[in-house]
């Protein structure tokens, strides 16, 4: 099942942009969990949904940065 699924990934160039651009997306997303969670005390008024709003407009802002960074490799 797993070679089905690699030579799937390493045969088509889209799906493997899109499965590295996700892993950034999920490192990135990490990171910003990660960094609430250790400053949770600077941030007393936050509630989940408002952690949740920060989380959403860290994907935009997230968006820009990765595709601004990863644009060369993915068009070259």
């Amino acid at each position: 099942m797993f070679s089905r699924i690699r030579s799937f990934v390493t045969r088509n160039i889209y799906t493997n942009i899109l499965l590295r651009l996700s892993i950034v997306y999920l490192v990135y997303t990490l990171c910003r969990i990660s960094f609430y969670l250790f400053n949770a005390s600077y941030f007393p008024g936050v509630t989940f949904t408002g952690f949740l709003i920060i989380l959403l407009g860290g994907l935009k802002f997230d968006t820009t940065a990765i595709l601004n960074i990863n644009l060369l490799y993915m068009f070259a």
